[in-house]
């Protein structure tokens, strides 16, 4: 496991953990972030009681900035020293949506790569800075000229004199998970496969998929035909099917073991449950957690990248409290330390300091 840059000293913010005292060494690293506009909505949980769960014991790190492509900066800068030798490739996604951006986590986090945001028609200045910080030799554009316009590129390759730019595109976010199982997980015998009408489950599993050089494939309701023939191009003889019958339908885990192919499923009452069942199954001990908001997809994209590279798992949550089934996992784990993707206004500080809904 490569060892991750300094924290900057001006981004730390004391947060309080519930079971440790808040100071420099369990403070929370805060740079906030708006609330990430949710493309799917989350099934809202009040909470039901204000009962908090013990804190980790190294404390809790908050990943922040004023907007979505300031938190992905602030990942990248948490993890690379500048001109780091580590980050020379970088991955940049449209941060305005998620279809093309879902298996991007878990190909930079395999690769242990950066991934920043961008938005459709320019290059954010934060975004600009960050890549001319990290001075990488390759940089991954995940998505057609609809999600990240030739206009970007043009700016991209201006940052650096002989940067190369490569594009990982298709037809459809189906084609594009695809295209990223093929360049960036060669070799890949399991695949994790979620639905791509949604962003919860696919995030949930893109962690713990690039923790273990497995890509994340999208299945289309009512499209059988095009994960199987993906799976059986890529040879892929075993599957995780992330989330139920009601995301992945059972259609599709019928077609995929007709092929003969292995399968096991990891569902949950919801997005939270599901989280955490991933984590449980696959990520039991892990010693970092990563909480990200439930209700958006952004934060968590930069955030599951870096989540992968550490072999930790993104654990869903409300923006005011932890749901009880992902409030269990973290008991559980006992992970040393809680990183959290967003500013209070996406994952408050209620979360920071344990509270179950």
């Amino acid at each position: 496991m490569r060892m991750l840059a300094p924290l900057v000293v001006a981004a730390l913010v004391a947060v309080g953990v519930a079971g440790a005292p808040t100071t420099p060494a369990t403070a929370a690293s805060a740079v906030g972030s708006a609330q990430t506009k949710a493309t799917a909505a989350a099934p809202a949980l009040a909470p039901l009681a204000t009962a908090a769960i013990p804190g980790p014991r190294g404390g809790v790190q908050r990943f922040a900035g004023a907007d979505r492509y300031a938190v992905a900066v602030a990942v990248s800068q948490y993890s690379f020293v500048a001109d780091d030798p580590n980050a020379n490739v970088v991955y940049l996604v449209n941060g305005g949506d998620f279809p093309d951006a879902l298996g991007a986590s878990a190909a930079a986090g395999q690769r242990g790569a950066p991934l920043l945001l961008t938005t459709p028609a320019a290059l954010p200045g934060a975004t600009r800075d960050e890549i001319a910080r990290l001075r990488p030799d390759r940089i991954v554009v995940v998505g057609g000229p609809a999600s990240v316009s030739e206009a970007v590129v043009g700016e991209l390759r201006a940052i650096r004199t002989g940067v190369t730019v490569e594009r990982v595109q298709g037809a459809n976010r189906y084609e594009v998970s695809a295209a990223l199982a093929a360049t960036a997980f060669p070799s890949a015998t399991t695949a994790f496969v979620a639905t791509g009408t949604g962003y919860a489950d696919a995030l949930a599993a893109a962690a713990v998929a690039g923790s273990r050089g497995n890509p994340v494939l999208l299945a289309q309701p009512g499209d059988t035909a095009t994960i199987v023939q993906t799976l059986a191009s890529r040879r892929i003889t075993s599957v995780v099917i992330v989330g139920g019958t009601a995301s992945v339908t059972q259609a599709t885990e019928d077609a995929i073991r007709a092929r003969g192919i292995a399968i096991e499923r990891i569902g949950g009452a919801d997005r939270y449950a599901v989280s955490a069942a991933i984590a449980a199954r696959f990520l039991p001990n892990a010693d970092y957690a990563f909480l990200a908001t439930g209700g958006g997809f952004a934060d968590a994209l930069s955030a599951g990248a870096l989540a992968a590279d550490l072999d930790a798992p993104l654990l869903l949550v409300q923006p005011t409290c932890i749901p009880g089934s992902v409030a269990d996992r973290l008991q559980a784990m006992a992970a040393d330390y809680w990183k959290i993707a967003g500013g209070p206004a996406s994952v408050g500080d209620a979360v920071a300091a344990g509270t179950r809904c």
